[in-house]
């Protein structure tokens, strides 16, 4: 065979219909979507991390307060060292080490709880994006919807984190929290 019809070979099969396989890649339709960036951005996500903020807020604010006072009862503890017998003193230690022990674990508590609401928000906005997904995806023909993290160029047209950001703050404007 020449060059001349190796080249028109080749020509040939990438001119659409030119070779099925070929044919159908050209056919597929894949679109991309910034995820993170509905995570950060969403009207829920948004609404719900605000929510958490504040509740942390307001527990650390009373964590603080009760360490503040159990510093101040260490320190009154301290200087009452010489006056009382070793036997209360030591009563007293235990005592006050047992509420930090408890204040400690009451933090930690809340900071899982927290963690643990964090994560539930994450998941309801995840089943909802990808509900919206699913429809835009049927809605324009996409065969495929990747992050768009993993690509490195792309078709504007072919992003569709606006619309899918649009669709599901309509149908999760918010997240509700749970009551302490």
């Amino acid at each position: 065979m020449t060059r001349g019809a190796v080249a028109l070979l080749v020509l040939l099969a990438w001119l659409p219909g030119g070779s099925p396989a070929l044919g159908q890649v050209a056919k597929d339709r894949i679109a991309a979507i910034d995820v993170q960036r509905i995570y950060r951005e969403s009207a829920a996500a948004k609404a719900f991390r605000q929510e958490i903020d504040k509740r942390r807020a307001v527990e650390q604010d009373q964590f603080r307060a009760r360490e503040k006072a159990l510093l101040e009862t260490d320190k009154e503890l301290k200087r009452q060292r010489t006056i009382l017998s070793n036997a209360i003193f030591t009563q007293k230690s235990q005592e006050l080490a047992k509420q930090v022990e408890t204040l400690n674990r009451e933090i930690q508590n809340h900071n899982k709880t927290l963690k643990n609401l964090l994560d539930r928000g994450i998941r309801e906005v995840q089943k909802s994006l990808i509900d919206v997904v699913q429809e835009i995806a049927v809605e324009r023909g996409f065969d495929l919807v990747i992050t768009a993290g993993s690509v490195v160029l792309q078709n504007p047209q072919l992003d569709i984190t606006e619309e899918a950001m649009a669709r599901l703050n309509a149908r999760l404007p918010v997240l509700p929290l749970e009551k302490p």
